[in-house]
């Protein structure tokens, strides 16, 4: 009688996933249909206004800008630019060495795409305003559903200071807190999520206070609804809600941070992004893509969100805010 032995296990070929979950139930898919749908959104509202004209600057009225503010108004937005281009350098860079489409890269994407929302920020009452004199175009805010800022024919949009491609210059904000948030992860792996999030949030509290100050200083933005009591410089056109502070922590830092920190930590994928290994090729690519810009407009509507009812109790606006960023009764 001849003994049977048991089969001998094969080694599983280098490439095939271990699990076996569907990709329709994977972070990534979810991921990547907000950001499709946040596409989809970007061409409903940005299509409309475009063929409208909408791209024009909005009819000129006088207004003082000292030559000094001319000046630095220029360099900022230069600046901008450049800082803009070498995002792109680096994040191109870091896909080339990794063989892929990364994280940051993916989110850079998303912080661009997300530019549609600028307006949204106005939803109820005039939270921002943006500078005349720098390059700008009418805002598409008419275009959004339900959107009722006032004085929608004044409200403006800069290109590259505080609305458009800037958008992309949020990165600098996650940029800003994720080293520190690093090293603590590396040194303290015993760290609950709880605790992680909570000091991610602090320190993400206090870079975007140092950046946003300095920002601010461009000249190309305001926030005359802010609660003067809660903020930095209050009174003035310069003045720094830290309601919105928190909410840029929020939101826009904190979870990005947490997210590829704990990842990097752990040695595995990051969350937005599993599930990506059941594609392959351009499939996988797109799909990070997508997932780096369904997160990153995710954050930006919970940003907005999130200034509608601070917008309840800020204001009046201050008396020394220059014509630029004024608009008129």
């Amino acid at each position: 009688m001849t003994q049977r032995t048991a089969p001998v296990p094969q080694p599983r070929p280098a490439g095939v996933p271990v699990w076996r979950t569907p990709i329709w139930r994977t972070p990534v898919f979810g991921c990547a249909a907000a950001g499709l749908l946040a596409v989809l959104a970007a061409v409903a509202v940005m299509g409309p206004w475009l063929l409208d004209g909408g791209w024009h600057p909005v009819e000129p009225r006088p207004y003082r800008i000292s030559t000094g503010r001319k000046v630095f108004a220029w360099a900022f937005q230069g600046l901008v630019v450049l800082a803009l281009l070498a995002v792109t350098v680096k994040v191109v860079r870091a896909c080339r060495r990794a063989g892929e489409l990364t994280f940051d890269a993916a989110l850079f994407a998303g912080w661009l795409t997300g530019l549609w929302q600028a307006p949204l920020v106005n939803y109820r009452e005039l939270m921002a305003t943006q500078s005349r004199y720098m390059i700008h175009v009418a805002s598409w805010g008419p275009y959004i559903p339900g959107w009722h800022g006032p004085h929608p024919e004044q409200q403006v949009e800069t290109l590259f200071a505080a609305s458009g491609l800037s958008y992309g210059m949020t990165i600098f904000w996650y940029w800003g807190a994720s080293p520190l948030i690093g090293r603590i992860v590396r040194r303290r792996p015993h760290w609950g999520r709880t605790r992680l999030v909570l000091v991610t949030f602090a320190v993400a509290v206090a870079a975007s206070t140092a950046i946003e100050a300095a920002y601010l200083q461009g000249g190309s933005y305001s926030y005359p609804h802010a609660i003067r009591s809660l903020s930095l410089f209050s009174g003035h056109w310069y003045q720094l809600p830290m309601t919105g502070v928190a909410i840029i922590a929020a939101c826009l830092v904190t979870p990005m941070v947490v997210m590829k920190q704990r990842a990097l930590a752990a040695g595995r994928e990051i969350w937005a992004f599993r599930g990506g290994e059941l594609l392959s090729g351009t499939g996988r690519t797109w799909a990070r893509l997508l997932a780096g810009i369904g997160i990153a407009n995710v954050a930006y509507l919970g940003y907005m969100v999130l200034h509608l009812p601070v917008s309840y109790f800020g204001g009046p606006p201050p008396g020394d805010l220059p014509d630029y960023l004024r608009l008129l009764p």
